[in-house]
């Protein structure tokens, strides 16, 4: 018999091809065509052969030590669960640093503006409008400590006015609104203290004034940043955290377009 595939001529009773080990022909199939090999048949998913079951000792078939697996179907919704490694994202970790120190510059910046608006108010025109009743030396000593809290209050307010617009996304809320007006207010009060007080040449009653105005304009100023430091606040609420997405998303939507 001949091998269909190689050439070689094999016995007429060879089952198998001699060099290349082809299936060959049986008589009762037609010249031409190989005999059909069917795949045996596995068990059902889900189900196992009696023979598994056995558990016999000595004996080699065992039932499966593993699950069957499940099969794959178009409604199959089975998710697995998310495991949570108790890791904190750097940029969460650095967004909450960033609101503690935004924070801490706030209260620092609104008290500093409520120590000179105090000073400027009361001792500082006093040291005018009681001018007659006061020595030189004490009138030298208001001077100088003037000069310090007016340089260090200006700074640390600055700083913390600085501080006021960060992290800020979307249009500004009702407080921050409400910041940003006392803030153009303080620096109106700040304008005007700083003609009085350059203009005074010696009247009193001219320099009282401006250092009224200037308390005014630091007053102003704790105002402004008391505000944002409650606007900052994370959300509390369900209510408060919708009011946030609904503003990060206008936002975004304004930037977009």
């Amino acid at each position: 018999m001949q091998c269909p595939r190689c050439g070689q001529q094999n016995s007429p009773s060879a089952s198998w091809c001699a060099r290349c080990a082809l299936p060959l022909v049986s008589s009762e199939a037609p010249t031409g065509e190989l005999p059909q090999v069917r795949a045996p048949q596995g068990p059902k998913p889900g189900t196992y052969p009696s023979e598994w079951t056995s558990q016999q000792p000595g004996s080699l078939k065992y039932a499966p030590t593993y699950a069957p697996e499940r099969p794959a179907t178009g409604t199959d919704t089975h998710v697995m669960p998310r495991v949570s490694t108790g890791l904190v994202p750097a940029e969460t970790i650095r967004a909450s640093m960033a609101r503690r120190l935004k924070r801490f510059v706030l209260v620092i910046g609104a008290l500093a503006a409520l120590v000179y608006a105090g000073w400027a108010g009361t001792a500082r025109r006093n040291a005018f409008t009681d001018a007659a009743s006061k020595s030189l030396d004490e009138l030298k000593s208001s001077d100088r400590l003037d000069s310090v809290l007016l340089v260090v209050c200006t700074v640390v307010v600055a700083l913390a006015i600085g501080w006021m617009f960060v992290g800020w996304s979307g249009p500004p809320s009702t407080l921050r609104v409400g910041a940003l007006a006392s803030l153009g207010v303080a620096a109106v009060a700040a304008a005007v203290a700083g003609y009085l007080l350059g203009t005074w040449e010696q009247d009193a009653e001219t320099a009282s004034r401006g250092y009224l105005m200037l308390a005014i304009a630091f007053a102003l100023a704790a105002v402004a940043l008391v505000l944002e430091l409650v606007a900052a606040r994370p959300p509390q609420t369900k209510t408060d955290r919708r009011r946030l997405a609904s503003r990060q998303n206008a936002g975004a939507h304004t930037r977009v377009g």
